[in-house]
């Protein structure tokens, strides 16, 4: 029932049509989950209606939901506007559990909420135990990243990056994408890729897949190019051991908060680094490891050697999405540590170098 709902014509993303297109197309507004099924077409209201229909059909207790957006604004009870209710999504009740759904959001796995929905007020329309609720927090989004790249005597790196986005970051992407053609999608992910290296660094988008899958990821593939990865200083040469940025960098700069802290949704960050060493040079310098942790976060990073190779993992979780200002200096000094972390070198030297102390 939930992938038929969302094999309906999702009006509300798309592109907003005037009165002339929509008579052209015989557009009409739906008064009836029987109309949306009958035509094929409807708002993402309509995609839930019908959905709720289907669901009280089948022997199910269902209800609609007036759903706040908490990207939007913070809801409050007591303005009696029910704007602040421009959401919607089905609560279902199933073996003595209620599950908040949402088949009107193009691309919404089952029983995901897209994540302005997700920890918020929602308002359960029913004749018989109507009412306020909190729709379900938002689960955690899988970002992981692979990147394969070969390091020059004179300081460059080419290679390939593999990015797979999933959960609510594969959501996003996918709903940001409907307003673009494939030029777009490949400029969009390239910028967003780009972004995270120095500005004269090369990113040339392979392939990308998923974009209109439900429950894959959506995988993309790059090649990457940097003429100035590395300093060469005599027979030393100096790299970063992990080159991904840390996205939260700049978070925390202030030294003081006043309001609670605001996630948008729990994620998990899993990113592998191989960079295959220039010919003649060894790894001075030790593998490094680092760890923090708190309740709700967790971070490690490991470098390691192997054969020709440098190889380093990294996994940052995070588990909150609202927090008070309390926890703000904890936070802080969580993402200081993160940032001190991923900013670790490593020192190569000449292999020759050693050889010919040793002979002497």
């Amino acid at each position: 029932m939930y992938a038929h709902a969302q094999q309906i014509r999702n009006l509300t993303f798309e592109r907003e049509r005037t009165a002339w297109e929509n008579k052209e197309e015989h557009l009409k507004r739906n008064m009836s989950a029987q109309e949306a099924l009958q035509r094929g077409y409807g708002t993402s209201w309509d995609v839930n209606v019908t959905f709720a229909a289907m669901a009280r059909a089948a022997g199910f207790e269902a209800n609609l939901l007036g759903v706040s957006d908490r990207k939007e604004r913070s809801f409050s009870k007591f303005v009696l506007w029910l704007g602040q209710l421009d959401s919607s999504a089905v609560m279902v009740s199933f073996g003595g559990k209620d599950f908040v759904l949402d088949p009107g959001t193009r691309f919404c796995p089952f029983r995901l909420l897209r994540w302005r929905n997700s920890g918020t007020s929602a308002l359960k329309y029913s004749k018989t135990n109507g009412g306020f609720i909190t729709t379900p927090e938002a689960e955690i989004s899988l970002l992981r990243r692979v990147a394969r790249v070969s390091l020059s005597t004179e300081g460059g790196m080419t290679g390939e990056i593999s990015v797979e986005f999933m959960g609510e970051d594969a959501l996003e992407h996918r709903l940001d994408a409907l307003e673009e053609d494939e030029a777009g999608r490949r400029k969009s992910l390239e910028d967003e890729v780009k972004a995270w290296f120095p500005q004269a660094a090369v990113v040339k988008l392979q392939d990308a897949k998923g974009w209109e899958s439900i429950d894959d990821p959506l995988v993309a593939r790059f090649k990457i190019e940097i003429s100035s990865f590395a300093s060469v200083a005599g027979k030393r040469m100096l790299l970063p051991a992990f080159f991904f940025p840390t996205l939260q960098k700049n978070m925390f700069t202030s030294q003081i908060r006043r309001y609670p802290i605001s996630f948008p949704y729990p994620f998990t960050e899993q990113d592998k680094l191989t960079i295959e060493l220039p010919e003649g040079y060894a790894v001075e310098e030790p593998p490094y490891r680092r760890r923090a942790g708190l309740s709700y976060a967790g971070y490690e990073i490991s470098s390691a050697v192997e054969g020709h190779q440098l190889i380093t993992e990294r996994e940052l979780s995070f588990k909150g999405t609202q927090l008070p200002p309390e926890k703000y200096e904890e936070l802080r000094n969580f993402f200081s540590m993160v940032q001190k972390g991923d900013e670790g070198h490593a020192v190569l030297q000449r292999e020759q170098n050693e050889k010919a102390q040793n002979q002497n």
